[in-house]
C-alpha cells in the first residue's frame, strides 16, 4: 500500500430539505390555513442532516468498504466522492469511474454486445475506438456471456447485466473505482474472478471503494472499513474489525 492519497474528504456534510406541513389532524390544517396561509404555504424547508463534518482519506491500494444502516447516507456521499455532484470538500487526485446500478435496462431491446459500445462510450471518453472496441470484446470475454452477448437485454437476469457492466467498468485501470451495491446477483466464482481482477486494477492504478450490504462480499473484497452512523463515522479501520463492529451494531434477531 501506498502513502499516495487517491481521495481526501474533509468536514463534509450533507443535508436535505425536509419541508413538510405542521399540522397534526384536519382541524389543525384548518386553522393553520386561516390564521396565516401566506406563512403556511411558503414557510422556510427545514434541512434534514445527514452526514456531518465527515473526514478521511483513501491511499492508493486501498480497498474501502463502506457499511451502514439504509438511509445512513451512503449512496449520497458516493456521488459526491465520485464528482457525479460537486464539493469543494473533496478531493479527486485523479479519475474516477463509478457504478451504481447494474439492473437497468438501458437499451433493452439492444444486445449486450450493443449495450456495452454504448456503455463504453460513456465510460471511456479519452481513448480511441479501435482500443474501446478492444475493451468491449475483452469484457465480454472476462463475463463468459458468451453466445448471450447476442441476445437483447431485456432477456437478461440480475446477475447477467452485473457481469456485463462490472467487466466493463473493471477493464481499464482508473485512480478509484466506486461500486455501489452492484455485486448482488453475482454467484461466488464471478465474486471472486472479480476480486482478482478488481486486485490487479488497484496494483496498476489506484483505489476502490464499495457499499455493499453483503458481508461476505465486503470481506472478500476490502481491506479497510469505514462504517456510518448516527451522521458520523463510527468506525474506520481494518475489514474483519469493521465487519464485527457492524454486526453488533445490528438488532437482534
Amino acid at each position: 500500500m501506498s502513502n499516495e492519497v487517491i481521495l481526501s474528504v474533509k468536514d463534509f456534510s450533507l443535508s436535505y430539505e425536509a419541508k413538510y406541513y405542521r399540522a397534526h389532524n384536519v382541524r389543525d390544517l384548518f386553522v393553520s390555513m386561516l390564521k396565516s396561509p401566506i406563512n403556511y404555504f411558503l414557510n422556510a424547508p427545514d434541512r434534514l442532516l445527514v452526514l456531518s463534518k465527515i473526514s478521511f482519506d483513501v491511499k492508493k491500494g486501498e480497498r474501502v468498504g463502506i457499511l451502514g444502516a439504509n438511509g445512513v447516507g451512503k449512496t449520497s456521499l458516493c456521488r459526491y466522492l465520485s464528482k457525479i455532484i460537486a464539493s469543494d470538500k473533496i478531493l479527486l487526485n485523479g479519475e474516477a469511474r463509478a457504478i451504481f446500478e447494474t439492473g437497468l435496462n438501458i437499451y433493452p431491446e439492444l444486445t449486450g454486445r450493443e449495450n456495452a459500445i454504448l456503455l463504453c462510450e460513456l465510460m471511456y471518453t479519452n481513448i480511441s475506438r479501435p482500443e474501446k472496441k478492444a475493451l468491449v470484446e475483452e469484457a465480454i470475454l472476462f463475463s463468459d456471456l458468451k453466445d448471450f452477448a447476442n441476445v437483447p437485454l431485456k432477456n437478461y437476469s440480475k446477475g447477467m447485466k452485473a457481469r456485463l457492466f462490472l467487466s466493463l467498468l473493471t477493464a481499464k485501470t482508473s485512480d478509484l473505482i466506486i461500486l455501489d451495491e452492484v455485486l448482488g446477483g453475482t454467484d461466488q466464482f464471478f465474486a471472486e474472478k472479480l476480486n482478482s481482477r478488481i486486485n490487479k486494477m488497484i496494483e496498476g492504478s489506484g483505489a476502490s471503494i464499495i457499499v455493499s450490504h453483503n458481508l461476505d462480499e465486503v470481506s472478500l473484497l476490502c481491506n479497510r472499513v469505514i462504517v456510518l452512523s448516527d451522521r458520523s463515522i463510527a468506525f474506520d479501520g481494518n475489514a474483519k474489525d469493521g465487519i464485527d463492529f457492524y454486526k453488533n451494531m445490528l438488532p437482534a434477531q
